[in-house]
């Protein structure tokens, strides 16, 4: 296996686990997400509609590299906007999010060719 396609499998693992718990504890409420979203301001509609994009973007992440893209791209967009409103609405450091987006758009972007059956 060459370094890139390691780095690529072990990517997909990490970031699909990471996103499939992530949606895992917005859908189920633990780990103080209704507190969060609740100072978001837009309802508890939106943490269960995150939860469900970020869950099916892990799922695709991990199910077929050919899925890979879309999952990532999926959830690139989910947690950019998380970064978005840590920094703007909620005043809080959007660092972890800003990175988490660059590791997912790194991992759409190396996927990218492998989209087409």
């Amino acid at each position: 296996m060459r370094p890139k396609e390691v780095v690529l499998h072990v990517s997909r693992v990490i970031l699909g686990l990471f996103f499939v718990m992530d949606g895992v504890i917005k859908l189920t409420g633990i780990s103080k997400t209704v507190q969060l979203f609740e100072r978001i301001g837009w309802g508890q509609w939106f943490r269960y509609f995150t939860g469900v994009l970020v869950l099916v973007g892990g799922a695709l992440i991990l199910l077929r590299l050919r899925w890979t893209y879309y999952g990532a791209l999926l959830c690139a967009c989910t947690v950019g906007t998380g970064a978005l409103l840590y920094a703007f609405n909620l005043h809080r450091d959007p660092t972890l999010p800003a990175v988490i987006t660059l590791l997912t758009v790194t991992l759409a972007v190396l996927t990218y060719s492998e989209r087409k059956p």
